[in-house]
């Protein structure tokens, strides 16, 4: 399910090298400069720093760094710097604001339709980490995104707005050419009961005593004394899940994360215990836990009108389709971008000094 995963969040390509050139804190050397509406001098300091993140960029696709041309470089930053001298020129603004709201909704819509469940702040940060490199550069690299966008709606309205639509056949294809990426993994539906690991001083007796709490919860509950849900209200300590039964969301076997996070026991008592059953005293990295499973799916290839995980109506062909019209609107935006660049150029007085 990775085939359209960047639609949400891509920074194109004219604009690979986000970050101010205009606030650099240190003057080396100019390579060159850009005056549109000011005059901006790029620093060889600069070009050696996006030199050196692209060389690193390429070699961890695998590619060969030595192709990196530094002038080919230093024409990229200084696109970037004619587009926001043009962008500013032309009253395009984007606020703190905006990039918080943006990034709240792809945080919504990656959890949507690529995790299938909610993730914690913490987890949330590390996949930024590992994907974009940090927090700061996830908020830079949307930045710069709406920068594009903005400045794209003024100058070229249309492209934003009319996109080919895909034909049936096209979705039935790219389906067809892809149909082993569409699938879901094994999964389950889970309510827990959750006691944390005590820590400090007298940590192991605190620990015994949690651990006996909650076998004597399993006990009760399957002997009637006791419901899951009330036990739930009574004993969990996670206040995530506590106000709504329990409900912790879809668990799929292909989660290396969560199963990082939680452990392998956990795991495999989630995928074990049967559907309506309580599952054991399980421990995870962080506690004990009692499971309830909901609901236990195969793996499963999808159909076109399957929903694309658990936790979502999206559906497959909605999904092919959506991504389909984001390349068709990707192919003219970067046309765009080009004609405006070529317009910016034009109208710009730039030095490359580079040598």
């Amino acid at each position: 399910m990775k085939q359209f995963l960047s639609r949400s969040f891509v920074v194109l390509l004219v604009l690979l090298c986000a970050g101010g050139l205009a606030f650099s804190a240190i003057i080396s050397s100019p390579a060159a400069t850009v005056n549109l509406t000011k005059n901006t001098v790029i620093t060889t300091e600069e070009l050696n720093q996006a030199v050196t993140q692209q060389k690193a960029a390429i070699q961890a696709q695998g590619g060969d760094p030595s192709s990196v041309d530094p002038l080919s470089v230093l024409n990229v930053l200084i696109n970037n710097e004619l587009w926001r001298q043009g962008a500013a020129r032309d009253g395009v603004v984007i606020t703190d604001s905006q990039v918080s709201q943006y990034q709240t909704s792809w945080r919504a819509q990656l959890e949507q339709e690529q995790i299938g469940r909610k993730l914690s702040d913490a987890e949330f940060e590390n996949l930024v980490n590992t994907y974009y490199g940090g927090m700061d550069e996830l908020k830079q690299g949307i930045r710069e995104q709406l920068l594009v966008s903005g400045y794209l709606s003024k100058a070229r309205p249309n492209v934003l707005t009319d996109v080919r639509q895909p034909s049936e056949s096209e979705v039935k294809s790219f389906y067809r050419q892809n149909k082993a990426q569409f699938v879901n993994p094994e999964n389950v539906k889970l309510s827990h009961i959750f006691i944390p690991y005590a820590t400090g001083d007298g940590a192991d007796a605190k620990n015994a005593e949690n651990k006996a709490l909650a076998e004597s919860i399993v006990n009760d509950i399957n002997a009637g004394k006791i419901t899951f849900e009330k036990a739930v209200q009574q004993y969990s300590q996670d206040t995530a899940s506590k106000n709504i039964g329990g409900d912790i969301g879809w668990l799929t076997m292909d989660d290396t994360s969560t199963k990082q996070l939680l452990g392998d026991a956990f795991f495999n008592t989630a995928f074990d215990t049967e559907v309506g059953k309580i599952s054991s005293v399980v421990e995870s990295n962080s506690g004990y836990h009692i499971l309830k499973v909901h609901a236990h799916n195969d793996f499963k290839v999808l159909d076109l009108d399957d929903p694309i995980n658990p936790n979502t109506t999206v559906t497959v062909r909605q999904y092919i389709t959506e991504g389909l019209i984001y390349q068709n609107q990707q192919t003219d935006m970067n046309k765009a971008i080009n004609d405006i660049l070529a317009d910016l150029r034009k109208q710009a007085l730039i030095k490359i000094l580079y040598k």
